[in-house]
């Protein structure tokens, strides 16, 4: 008794305007689509964004955002050059000039990319161990959520190894 009174305030506190006994009469797999019914009301968004899987999503496709402006600084400009498409770059100049601030500012770019790289990996690395949920259907967001972080982190890493040999190895070596 006093645990159906501690769910039915659960279900009160979440908003749940409708009686919590009405599924007693029933079987139970007549209320399983209804997620407060179990016991899990449904994510806010402020709860999602609380959420570290979540979170890391985001971190690590900033990271990428930041690697992927270390490709446009320097592997685009000599691969365009490279394969004979030396007017497309020179219109591609024309129409977004910051490309030049870019390539001029290489040195800040770059350090800009691997500080939200550390800080990206960081994150990643202190949530590898934390538990996912015990639903079924959470468990499986978490981990899905998980593998899409280390995906994206893990092109980052390679967007910024490929910009900085772009940019630092290969003039050292002509």
């Amino acid at each position: 008794m006093l645990l159906r009174l501690f769910k039915r305030n659960k279900w009160l506190e979440a908003g749940v305007t409708h009686r919590a006994d009405e599924c007693r009469l029933r079987r139970q797999v007549d209320c399983a689509h209804r997620p407060h019914d179990r016991g899990h009301p449904s994510r806010t968004g402020e709860q999602a964004l609380s959420d570290p899987h979540t979170r890391n999503v985001g971190v690590a496709a900033g990271a990428l955002l930041a690697s992927a402006s270390t490709l446009v600084c320097c592997p685009l400009p000599a691969v365009l050059v490279s394969v004979g498409a030396g007017a497309a770059l020179l219109g591609l100049v024309t129409a977004v000039p910051q490309l030049v601030w870019l390539s001029e500012h290489k040195d800040g770019v770059f350090g800009f990319a691997a500080a939200a790289l550390i800080a990206g990996g960081a994150l990643l690395w202190s949530a590898r161990r934390m538990p996912c949920p015990a639903d079924p259907v959470a468990a499986r967001r978490c981990a899905r959520l998980r593998r899409a972080s280390g995906r994206l982190y893990a092109v980052a890493v390679a967007a910024f190894v490929v910009g900085a040999t772009f940019a630092f190895l290969l003039p050292q070596l002509s």
